[in-house]
């Protein structure tokens, strides 16, 4: 049946139709997929902030199976006029556009994002309290076998609490910068 086989071409050479199509719908509508019109990027920037928070504030599993709850995030905020404050971040509400924190004394407080130049998280450096922790228990060691060991344990816990509020303990890092592009 050879006659059948003139009707078939490949997809690629079947004729299209006559008028160009557009890419974009140029009044901003949706398209025949019901998607929107693209985020800007200031509301790009906001969501990769309140997922930095989220990130921020979960817990290992090992500390969710015992039943910790997540704490809040230590965070120094810039604004646009140019002072810093030192809040706690409990999380960045999109549907407001605003930055819900604590303060010192648990007052919750209610930050426009569009008030805010720049956000850093107070992050603990661990290695440096684990080298306090491991400093004390050799030299405990060295000084007095497992008893001595059992002592540095203890003194090195009690140096690395003392030195909790360090600034040499912590290392800040951005999370939001208004300005970024």
């Amino acid at each position: 049946m050879p006659w059948r086989a003139q009707d078939v071409r490949p997809l690629i050479l079947c004729r299209r139709a006559s008028r160009p199509q557009l890419k974009r719908d140029p009044l901003g509508g949706t398209n025949d997929r019901g998607v929107g019109p693209l985020p800007s990027r200031e509301q790009l920037r906001n969501e990769q902030f309140a997922h930095a928070v989220e990130r921020g504030r979960t817990l290992p599993l090992v500390f969710r199976l015992f039943g910790t709850t997540p704490q809040l995030l230590p965070a120094r905020i810039l604004f646009k006029d140019g002072h810093e404050v030192e809040l706690r971040l409990g999380e960045v509400d999109l549907d407001q556009d605003q930055l819900v924190c604590a303060d010192p004394y648990d007052a919750p407080v209610h930050i426009p994002l569009a008030q805010i130049e720049a956000v850093w998280h107070r992050r603990p450096l661990v290695w440096r309290s684990a080298s306090v922790w491991i400093g004390g228990t050799v030299l405990g060691a060295l000084a007095g076998g497992l008893v001595g060991a059992l002592f540095g344990i203890s003194v090195g816990a009690m140096v690395a609490r003392a030195l909790d509020d360090s600034p040499s303990m912590y290392q800040w890092t951005r999370l939001y910068d208004q300005g970024a592009a």
